[in-house]
């Protein structure tokens, strides 16, 4: 059997993941945002990574770790030309929301975003501004449930799952997905 080798990326997967970026301890960050809105879960930092929590069968929070809200944007910088996911907790995300909620979407917002102090955990101080930049001219909004499904392995049921790297199944587009897990935390 032989790989299938391809000149051109294939559709289904152009768009299916994008590297998480978070607030740096050295220096700031500046970003543009490429979604309409946010999206936010509940999250555990388990097992050495930022995990969403699963509630009601939630395997961190059986192991009794905390867990935080974070919040999710498509951003895009104009320094690299890197299309990312933005991470924000929830404090830092009222100022996006506020944006919101004065210019109707998020896309275009400029992110100036940095933290307190210089610390890997030191609070992250965010300021949101229009960018000057046309909506038009910035990359596709990115489907950040789809992107973080697939960088979390939640097999979602339009996801499928594909070939297994390090005993974690790889997620791999199946089709557009027509549901998503989006909802409301229990506590």
């Amino acid at each position: 059997m032989s790989p299938n080798w391809y000149t051109n990326i294939p559709e289904e997967i152009v768009t299916q993941s994008l590297p998480i970026r978070r607030t740096p301890a050295s220096k700031p960050i500046t970003c543009i945002v490429t979604s309409a809105d946010l999206i936010g879960t509940f999250t555990h930092f388990y097992r050495g990574r930022t995990t969403p929590c699963e509630r009601p069968d939630c395997e961190a929070c059986r192991d009794g770790q905390p867990w935080r809200y974070h919040a999710y944007v498509g951003a895009w910088s104009r320094n690299s030309g890197l299309h990312f996911i933005f991470e924000m907790t929830a404090q830092a995300a009222e100022k996006l929301i506020e944006f919101r909620t004065k210019y109707q979407s998020l896309r275009s917002c400029q992110i100036d975003a940095y933290r307190w102090g210089k610390r890997s955990n030191g609070r992250v101080i965010l300021k949101a501004s229009p960018s000057g930049i046309a909506p038009t001219d910035l990359p596709l909004e990115p489907d950040l449930v789809k992107c973080l499904s697939v960088l979390w392995n939640i097999p979602l049921p339009d996801l499928e799952t594909g070939h297994t790297t390090k005993n974690s199944p790889a997620v791999t587009i199946a089709q557009k997905i027509a549901t998503t897990r989006l909802g409301t935390h229990a506590t």
